[in-house]
């Protein structure tokens, strides 16, 4: 019997047609496994880039950065291979899409040193160079890096980047509208945030971005919190948590609405962390975890204030802790989800030589 041809479009188009999160992510796994056995360089890039986008947005965002390489090897091994017919812009567009989401995700592995997270920034310069695209993307990365650590050398990315020309292919303005948002009331200068955070929320842009929007009600949210003004929380962890609670890729947020029912509503705060508890499991990204965990500091801390048990079954969601009668300590999950911060933390800013995520931990 003849092995059937690969045919990466069919495969592709059946993948697309799965819900995101796992189930895209596992059936993305074994796609790359055919394209590397039909030795299709095309797809055997474009899989990985699907993987690194379906991870990032949808999973596990730092499990994108082990593939990045694997991508770059094959990219090597036959450069032509990223256009399918001469003139074709998608494959060189994924690949540095790819490179830039890798670099991205270093802002959620702190062990990774900021030598290479130069390094790393520096190649996706190079390539952003020879590909004549995505320069603008570039200095956003610069950004991010610098959100963490010093907040004047990132506004000082933010302006190199709406200095250079906009690139339709990877640029949005609104998530770029939110990001300038974010390190405004990040600075204290809450006016000058809403300015471009009202031109989200009233659809006053020319492009409109989902994503751009949940990262406004998130940054607002924490802002919120930090200063503990719950009443402002109110909306903004209301609409994540019904628009933005879907996969794996939603810890971060699912955090910071536990946080506010940890202040609100603890029967609430109860649920939601049972429900994701989970997504915790086996999760690489410490950024989230940092956040979920916290939430989960704030509930049991103010749980234990009535309750010195609690009784939840927690036997499917990969706790270590899990015990078969389902009866906890609630000061002793508070105490354990408080050291799992205070270590992720400390972790992120001996690597950044900042105390960003202390002092968050300290206003919780």
């Amino acid at each position: 019997m003849e092995d059937s041809v690969f045919d990466g479009d069919a495969l592709i188009k059946m993948i697309h047609l799965q819900n995101h999160g796992k189930p895209r992510i596992d059936m993305l796994k074994d796609a790359i496994v055919k394209a590397d056995q039909a030795g299709d360089n095309y797809w055997r890039m474009y899989m990985r880039f699907d993987y690194i986008t379906e991870q990032y947005f949808h999973g596990d965002a730092a499990k994108c950065v082990p593939v990045v390489p694997e991508l770059e090897s094959v990219f090597k091994e036959n450069p032509a291979a990223v256009e399918r017919y001469p003139g074709d812009e998608l494959g060189k567009e994924a690949y540095i899409m790819a490179v830039e989401l890798g670099v991205d995700t270093i802002a959620c592995l702190p062990q990774v040193p900021l030598e290479e997270w130069d390094k790393l920034l520096d190649e996706h310069y190079k390539l952003v160079k020879q590909f004549g695209m995505g320069e603008r993307a570039h200095y956003w990365q610069v950004f991010w890096k610098w959100i963490y650590i010093d907040l004047n050398k990132a506004e000082e990315a933010l302006k190199k980047a709406w200095a250079t020309e906009k690139d339709y292919r990877f640029d949005c303005e609104a998530c770029e509208h939110s990001y300038a948002a974010r390190l405004y009331l990040e600075m204290g200068q809450k006016e000058k945030a809403d300015t471009y955070a009202e031109k989200i929320e009233k659809d006053l842009l020319d492009e409109t971005c989902e994503g751009a929007q949940a990262n406004i009600w998130s940054f607002y949210l924490k802002y919120a919190l930090y200063n503990k003004d719950i009443q402002m929380a109110r909306p903004y962890a209301r609409k994540l948590y019904r628009k933005h609670n879907k996969d794996q890729g939603d810890l971060e947020y699912m955090g910071q609405v536990l946080q506010y029912y940890a202040n609100k509503n603890t029967d609430r705060g109860l649920k939601l962390f049972k429900e994701r508890l989970e997504w915790t499991t086996g999760m690489w990204n410490q950024r989230s975890k940092f956040y979920f965990y916290a939430g989960s500091w704030a509930l049991f801390r103010e749980l234990s204030k009535d309750n010195n048990t609690i009784n939840i079954d927690l036997s499917t969601k990969g706790f270590e802790w899990w015990k078969e009668d389902g009866v906890y300590e609630t000061a002793v999950l508070a105490d354990w989800f408080y050291k799992q911060s205070v270590e992720i933390a400390e972790s992120f800013d001996n690597r950044n030589g900042s105390g960003y995520y202390t002092r968050y931990l300290e206003s919780v």
